[in-house]
């Protein structure tokens, strides 16, 4: 069957299908104890679900991005590209929710086949690689179509949190990126996938549920960051596992650099 569907012209746009029939091919592979095929087809599962949400592209959008100043840093602007991590980095050790609950069914399951079976999810689940962009408008809204120039000088004052937050308190700098939906728009090809995709907020996240929800646990955050408005730019690559992606962008993504009121001189 996987065959056919993977072959056929007609079935090539057939995403979720084909993630759900190779979720469930891990679950059987998993059971004959072939760890290495569970594995592979885990890959899949997660690279044709992750196509199935690119479904939509947003051109010339503004997104923000707060970071503390480092030579790395300096050297993307330098040569414009724009990078996706492992989200173990990021400064809240339960967001995104992935790998946080993968690990509550780790610790909280009796049963030695189903940890075994969380942790070789964790494993694979642990190869997408994320960059949070924040907007000061929820998508699809768009600054300079919807709004007065004077007000998203009022909005990009608002997003004084962020700099506490993400950017060293104030010593570090916010780049204001503009994406072409090219950027992520373009034919994927076989291996991986590059995504931009909206955070959903929520009340709380549940660790304590049973039920394992990729997406969810993917993109949603608790409703006291819902003013960040964030996006994520997600990458995945069925056979690689490197901790940090460079993706090239075009040389006028970049608009604008704002420097922190705390950044030293030497880094101005």
């Amino acid at each position: 069957c996987l065959k056919v569907i993977e072959s056929a012209t007609a079935y090539q746009w057939l995403f979720n299908v084909k993630s759900q029939l190779y979720q469930l091919l891990t679950i059987l592979y998993f059971e004959q104890d072939d760890i290495e095929t569970a594995k592979k087809v885990l890959n899949d599962s997660i690279f044709y679900f992750l196509l199935q949400c690119n479904h939509t592209h947003y051109d010339n959008f503004d997104f923000y991005s707060f970071r503390p100043l480092s030579d790395f840093l300096l050297d993307s602007i330098t040569n414009n590209y724009i990078t996706v991590t492992d989200p173990q980095e990021f400064n809240d050790p339960v967001d995104p929710p992935l790998l946080s609950h993968l690990d509550y069914l780790i610790n909280n399951t009796e049963n030695t086949k189903d940890k075994q079976l969380y942790n070789l999810q964790k494993e694979i689940y642990g190869k997408v690689r994320i960059r949070c962009l924040l907007r000061t408008l929820p998508l699809p809204l768009k600054e300079g179509r919807d709004f007065h120039e004077r007000d998203a000088n009022e909005r990009e004052r608002n997003l004084t949190t962020m700099w506490a937050y993400y950017a060293d308190n104030h010593k570090g700098i916010c780049i204001k990126y503009v994406l072409p939906k090219e950027l992520t728009a373009h034919e994927t090809n076989k291996d991986s996938v590059l995504l931009l995709h909206e955070v959903s907020y929520q009340q709380y996240y549940e660790l304590k549920k049973d039920a394992f929800n990729f997406q969810e646990a993917l993109f949603s955050k608790g409703l006291f960051w819902q003013h960040e408005h964030e996006s994520r730019l997600v990458y995945f690559h069925r056979y690689k596992d490197d901790k940090f992606i460079k993706i090239d962008i075009p040389n006028d993504c970049i608009t604008e650099i704002y420097i922190g009121v705390r950044t030293t001189l030497l880094d101005k």
